[in-house]
């Protein structure tokens, strides 16, 4: 009775929490990363850089993260702000030294995306073969003391793809308005601009200021209830979204490139907002919402009129398993949706349809990977940009088989996993051309100017120090960027430069990496750190690869096989598995996995065994009660019929099972 019980107990909690295992063929676990050099400070103890270098071992390879502090995602002006259940608000301090991006060391073409909060980081890395991501543990596993992030490859997401005639979630069609050009509704500040735009004068409003709203789901749901959390996961989100955008050749007859985003406000809301007779789009539902109604009920706020996009994250579960829904933005003029979108009357209301939401939960209830989030949010822009989906041809449309897979405005969503995913299809690009030519100067901004503070040497500043120079703190550069006295560079912008003068040729300005494939790399005389050196080819390195060429090849590799997770047993799943031609996924070697290390049911014990965490059971039973609703109650019984059956089995045969006990003793005594 006690094993049963256990058994529907864990059955449920699994059921509402999710199976990372159902996400991804692989994964690693990470605890708190080395971060070789922090800061520099001078004699005073004043921090004069936050540029970081970070390193850590993951997929038998080392990481090295060359990273500068870049809030080149936060308008001028930005804020945060969070609203209590009143209907009071509060604001929220962004720590711009905690956003970041940057390069792997040694590979010029890579691009990382990064932010940090409490020594945890959130990161996309990508590289010319491969794009890795990093993000808290806590979303996807129980917690544990060894680990306190995952990475995973985009290759190892399991597509829905490979169900038989199943096509996966589904990503709306965008909804295109037609609507009388008499309910148009212009301020004084608008007007109908001439389509007759040049790519000279586009380039130059190449910025589209969006505001982000996070409803209470979200906040709990993707935030944990924290709004440092909710907020830094979406300035990452959005900072990788305009990536995309930015790297896109909007390509015609006018070729239009580094055109993107900007976060102009966030706003989440802490609670459920109570309503009377009326509807919000962050009140507390039963039902779910219709896909439509959420987003024309999101579009009633007049406070849309100040922003080019408002985009709202939510974390529910809709029906047909839609994941997002945006109007389509049209390259007519005196049309409605989408980007610059003017208000329009429906119905006695005034509607502004310059919106889109996406969800991060998915069909079966589970939180999305944060790689899957970034795509959908890059859809439902799309269509607010003015893409339709992707037609089903091969140049649009090639297969995952043959070609490099599906662009991201493919209709139902992808994971991220093939070439094509996070890029936008040839249709897509003429789609969203025309209307950037026909309307981005009607709402699009300059990107955030050059100017001195930035901590970036701009045309006409001999130095930058940043925020700490403007306020007067660099020894090496002044206030308006001018360098001080006898002082040829500053700290601020160079690896190689100390107390504002060439640093010696002994000065290490990049540490290596124990078990990694460079050596540690010096000041040669100039300014910037040169590439670090590699060590003899054949050198061993982590977990028992080689290094090649600077490069450290996995063990599996070196045995044309590739690493993969074992699963057929306790004690083959905490030792090096690799997957071989055949797809076949078997222990190499004796060699155990350390301690804390995750496996398939939970992590590796001191005695090389995969054993279940310790989690507390009660505290997640009552977050199971806490979620539990009629409607989730229901779909959990749909999906878990062999458990639904057994529980009602229990409810009636154990009590009449101890009735009949009891007459049967009663009978015996008489």
């Amino acid at each position: 009775m006690t094993y049963t019980l256990y058994f529907v107990i864990s059955l449920v909690i699994q059921s509402i929490l999710g199976d990372i295992d159902k996400k991804l063929f692989y994964y690693e676990t990470l605890s708190t990363l080395e971060d070789v050099k922090r800061t520099k400070r001078s004699t005073d103890g004043i921090v004069r850089n936050t540029d970081r270098d970070i390193k850590f071992s993951a997929f038998g390879r080392t990481f090295d993260l060359l990273l500068k502090n870049n809030d080149d995602i936060l308008a001028q002006g930005f804020k945060a702000s969070i609203i209590k259940h009143d209907g009071s608000s509060s604001g929220i301090n962004v720590n711009k030294n905690q956003l970041f991006k940057g390069r792997l060391a040694g590979e010029k073409d890579s691009m990382v995306d990064a932010h940090v909060e409490n020594g945890k980081w959130t990161a996309n890395i990508y590289t010319a073969q491969e794009s890795y991501h990093i993000e808290p543990s806590w979303r996807h596993l129980p917690h544990s003391r060894y680990y306190s992030q995952i990475i995973y490859r985009a290759s190892d997401i399991k597509s829905n793809f490979s169900l038989p005639s199943f096509k996966g979630e589904k990503l709306a069609d965008g909804i295109k308005v037609d609507v009388d050009p008499n309910d148009i509704i212009y301020d004084d500040k608008e007007s109908i601009k001439t389509s007759n735009r040049s790519k000279r004068q586009i380039s130059k409003a190449s910025t589209c200021q969006i505001y982000v709203v996070a409803d209470h789901l979200f906040h709990q749901g993707i935030g944990g209830g924290l709004p440092h959390t909710t907020v830094n996961y979406l300035i990452n989100t959005f900072q990788t979204v305009d990536g995309i955008f930015r790297r896109t050749k909007w390509e015609g007859t006018t070729d239009l490139t580094n055109i993107g985003f900007q976060i102009k406000e966030i706003k989440i809301h802490e609670k459920a907002t109570p309503v009377k007779n009326t509807q919000h789009y962050n009140m507390a539902k039963e039902k779910a919402w219709a896909t439509r109604d959420l987003l024309e009920v999101f579009s009633r706020e007049r406070y849309h009129d100040k922003f080019c996009l408002a985009h709202l994250v939510t974390y529910q579960k809709f029906s047909g398993g839609v994941l997002g829904l945006a109007y389509i933005a049209s390259p007519r003029q005196r049309t409605v949706g989408g980007i610059c979108s003017p208000a329009y009357m429906k119905d006695k209301i005034r509607l502004k349809l310059n919106t889109g939401w996406s969800s991060s939960k998915n069909t079966n209830g589970d939180r999305l990977l944060t790689k899957e989030a970034i795509l959908v949010t890059t859809h439902e822009l799309g269509h607010n940009w003015g893409s339709e989906h992707d037609a089903e041809t091969d140049e649009c449309a090639p297969s995952s088989l043959t070609g490099k897979g599906k662009f991201v405005m493919y209709p139902y969503a992808v994971k991220g996993y093939d070439e094509n995913n996070d890029k936008f299809s040839p249709c897509s690009r003429r789609y969203v051309r025309d209307v950037l030519i026909a309307k981005a100067s009607n709402c699009f901004t300059d990107l955030n100017a050059p100017y001195c503070g930035n901590g970036k040497i701009d045309s006409g500043e001999e130095c930058d120090g940043g925020r700490t120079g403007k306020e007067g703190n660099d020894p090496c550069c002044s206030k308006d960027c001018k360098l001080i006295g006898n002082a040829v560079c500053s700290n601020v912008n160079y690896e190689c430069c100390v107390d504002c003068q060439v640093a010696s040729t002994d000065t290490v300005c990049r540490e290596a990496f124990k078990g990694g494939c460079t050596k540690t790399a010096k000041c040669s005389g100039s300014l910037e750190c040169p590439p670090s050196e590699y060590v003899g080819n054949t050198t061993q390195c982590l977990e028992g690869g080689e290094c090649y060429d600077g490069i450290c090849v996995s063990y599996c590799e070196l045995n044309n096989a590739e690493p993969c997770r074992c699963e057929n047993n306790e004690k083959d799943a905490c030792h090096r598995c690799c997957r071989d031609q055949q797809g076949k996924c078997s222990k190499f070697g004796n060699e155990k996995l350390p301690q804390g290390r995750a496996c398939y049911i939970g992590s590796c014990s001191a005695d090389g065994v995969c054993k279940r965490n310790e989690v507390d059971m009660v505290q997640r039973l009552f977050s199971f009660i806490e979620k539990l609703t009629p409607n989730a109650f229901v779909e959990f019984m749909k999906r878990n019929i062999v458990a639904t059956i057994l529980i009602f089995s229990m409810i009636i045969w154990v009590p009449v099972s101890c009735k009949i006990s009891c007459i049967v003793s009663i009978t015996l005594l008489l």
